[in-house]
């Protein structure tokens, strides 16, 4: 169950059950997630060949603890900093230590005092291990532990690796505790804890993954008998992770007599002077992820432009206005091409001057009028115009995506960019539940909701993928999934976490730098045959 989220009481009431009540020792727990975190920092960073593990008293220097074994074990050059006596280790972490110590795995003592030791062995490694403190931090922190963080802050070239939360970060509120680290990855232990996804959080946690610790799922699904409370009741809040799992049980099976009008005929509507490339995108997106037929419906000055750079899309040229954009006139030779169409997708290029608001919003009143149950995606200049008049949408027929960066969803709600990153959450829900959409808000950690209690979060994906023409990518992709028979809901969270997969799959091969729209609508088909149960 690692798409749960939980907080930190959460947290320790499922470690107690597991311990007390199933029997599972803690010491086992420690070894998992010692053990598994190693396995994944080795396979994300198989280069390095040292490794700095600072380590406080608590079961969080316990697991780093476990981590600095199996490093040395698999022929890292270690250097264990304890930043506590080991004379107030306790429990587990204490026989970890003992364990360490009998190895003869180089530990460092230092509690106090200059931090110039540190500052050393940090520059000199490849990898910073933060297992200081972990979910049950409440207090700021002071003193020479906040004179250490800030030097793991300071130094760029090594890979940093937080322990189950990053020390510093309140694993309830996301909030900084006074100083907290900066890492490139956090090893988060059997769930994602609610302050990882918080706004304050986010820079400091890099990118999260969740542990397996042996913590049985079992505990999780059964319901409780009557009169009895679960000692798992966390999915009151209504947020998930989204999933490989989920994405590749919602991929279609395909049949071997199966035809292109079986995969869903898409009509993607956007585009205009200047602006060719978005509708390109999300068309080429739509047809490399499964769609059987996808018609580009764009204004004709750039219908040769289309044509050209796509060959297997259908083009509609549809009447222009001076400026290159729809226009009132765009319509009528639309509305004779809804027949058999699967999705709809509006608003990529399609530019917000006055003669396309008024198209689109024309286009809008015609499905509604012809009581079309079509799904519909509005995405960009789409939003654009839409934020104009957000009523509309409480009287559409048919189901309704809306696919808004921060920037766009700010003027969906009359709202700041800040106040939306601040309570993405709280806002995407509200808005979700009031006008009965799907909204998937994007951006680092990029959510889907159709309201209260039905959110989920997407992890993958990453900074190389804040570039031109990835929305239009993402837009094509979730409406092939739709027009293939997906629901819009299901449909959202797969696409977005295939179009961040194929976006890390990339940084794999590349990096971060020049990785572009086209190399991700390329690497489409081999993330989806990964995912595919066919």
């Amino acid at each position: 169950m690692e798409n749960l989220v939980v907080t930190k009481e959460e947290a320790k009431r499922l470690d107690s059950f597991t311990i007390n009540k199933l029997g599972i020792p803690a010491a086992v727990l420690m070894e998992n997630a010692g053990r598994s975190s190693t396995f994944e920092i080795l396979n994300r960073y198989p280069w390095i060949t040292s490794a700095a593990i600072l380590v406080y008293k608590g079961n969080n220097g316990g697991d780093g603890l476990v981590i600095a074994r199996y490093l040395h074990e698999a022929g890292k050059a270690v250097k264990v900093v304890l930043l506590a006596d080991p004379k107030n280790f306790s429990g587990d972490a204490l026989k970890n230590y003992k364990i360490a110590e009998n190895l003869k795995i180089p530990m460092i003592k230092c509690v106090s005092g200059s931090t110039a030791r540190i500052k050393f062995l940090l520059n000199k490694s490849d990898l910073i291990v933060d297992a200081i403190f972990g979910v049950g931090l409440s207090s700021k922190i002071t003193g020479f532990l906040a004179k250490v963080i800030n030097e793991v802050n300071k130094v760029t070239q090594p890979i940093k690796v937080a322990v189950d939360v990053p020390s510093g970060i309140d694993a309830d509120t996301g909030k900084v505790l006074g100083t907290a680290c900066k890492v490139d990855l956090t090893a988060t232990m059997a769930f994602i804890k609610k302050g990882l996804l918080e706004p304050e959080a986010r820079s400091y946690v890099g990118r999260v993954v969740v542990i397996n610790i042996g913590i049985p799922t079992s505990i999780l699904i059964k319901q409780p008998k009557k009169g009895k409370s679960s000692p798992a009741k966390i999915s009151e809040k209504g947020i998930d992770i989204i999933t490989s799992a989920f994405a590749s049980n919602v991929l279609k099976i395909r049949k071997y007599d199966s035809n292109k009008g079986d995969f869903g005929r898409v009509l993607i509507v956007g585009g205009s002077r200047g602006m060719s490339g978005a509708v390109i995108l999300a068309a080429s997106s739509a047809l490399k992820s499964g769609a059987g037929l996808v018609y580009a419906a764009v204004p004709k000055g750039i219908s040769n432009i289309v044509e050209s750079a796509c060959i297997e899309p259908i083009t509609l040229p549809l009447p222009e206005s001076k400026e290159g954009s729809f226009c009132f006139d765009s319509i009528d030779p639309l509305a004779h091409k809804l027949n058999k169409i699967d999705a709809i997708l509006i608003g990529p290029g399609m530019a917000a001057s006055l003669e396309a608001k008024e198209f689109f919003f024309e286009f809008l009143s015609l499905l509604v009028k012809e009581k079309s149950k079509i799904p519909v995606i509005i995405d960009a200049d789409g939003l654009n115009c839409l934020s104009e008049n957000i009523e509309v949408l409480s009287k559409v027929t048919f189901p309704v995506v809306l696919t808004p960066h921060p920037g766009e969803f700010g003027r969906l709600i009359k709202s700041t960019i800040p106040t939306v990153k601040e309570k993405r959450i709280a806002l995407s829900e509200l808005f979700a539940e009031r006008f009965k959409i799907n909204l998937v808000l994007k951006g680092a950690y990029t959510l889907c909701t159709k309201g209260k209690k039905k959110t989920s979060i997407n992890f993958t994906g990453n900074p190389g993928m804040a570039s031109a023409g990835m929305g239009d990518v993402l837009s094509g992709l979730l409406a092939s999934l739709i027009g293939q028979g997906i629901d819009p809901f299901s449909a959202s969270k797969a696409a977005v976490f295939i179009h961040g997969l194929a976006g890390d799959v990339l940084e794999r091969q590349i990096g971060v730098h020049g990785l572009i729209a086209t190399s991700v609508v390329d690497t489409l088909p081999l993330v989806i045959k990964s995912l595919y149960r066919g």
